[in-house]
């Protein structure tokens, strides 16, 4: 089906929900089981036995409350992959300045796929580790920042009132009736 053409019917609209869940769920489970594997309790004993710091075994709702979130993140994900394949062809035809279009869309596709990385990393990080912490922090929020900036500007420029000095970048009608 084209996802470009526009107008997105029930059907597409099921498909890229079908695709974003599937996307989601393979997510969670490569990145809970096989890229970022929990650490063993041996090796979580040991980094704490070294002075590594870390706390007690947490709670149980604990633990479900964070699986939920990595869920949702990973859902998240499959949502990034849709926009990606939805989104794409719209962004480098929406705007004259294709290149603050397509480094938006990029900006969008970051914020939406970080989370997944962003959190299992932190998942796997041995406790106590400051510049690991130090490192996902600045890595992952300094460019999320920057990201917020990058939109920011975009639709400014988009709801902007076209200008001599300077074409807006996309028409916004006058509602006013005059």
């Amino acid at each position: 089906m084209n996802y470009y053409a526009g107008y997105l019917t029930r059907a597409m609209k099921l498909q890229l929900a079908a695709i974003a869940i599937v996307v989601g769920v393979v997510a969670f489970f490569l990145g809970v089981f096989v890229i970022w594997p929990a650490p063993s309790a041996e090796e979580m004993a040991q980094s704490m036995a070294m002075g590594m710091g870390g706390d007690a075994p947490p709670p149980m709702y604990f633990n479900v409350a964070m699986w939920s979130a990595q869920f949702l993140e990973a859902i998240a994900f499959g949502c990034g992959v849709v926009f990606a394949l939805v989104a794409y062809q719209r962004f480098s035809n929406l705007t004259r300045n294709r290149t603050h279009g397509m480094v938006t869309f990029y900006t969008i596709l970051w914020t939406m796929l970080s989370w997944w990385p962003h959190d299992n990393l932190h998942r796997i990080r041995k406790p106590g580790d400051l510049n690991a912490l130090l490192r996902l922090e600045v890595g992952f929020h300094l460019t999320l920042c920057a990201s917020a900036f990058v939109i920011g500007s975009f639709i400014y420029r988009m709801l902007a009132p076209a200008g001599k000095a300077e074409q807006s970048t996309f028409e916004v009608s006058d509602r006013s009736g005059a």
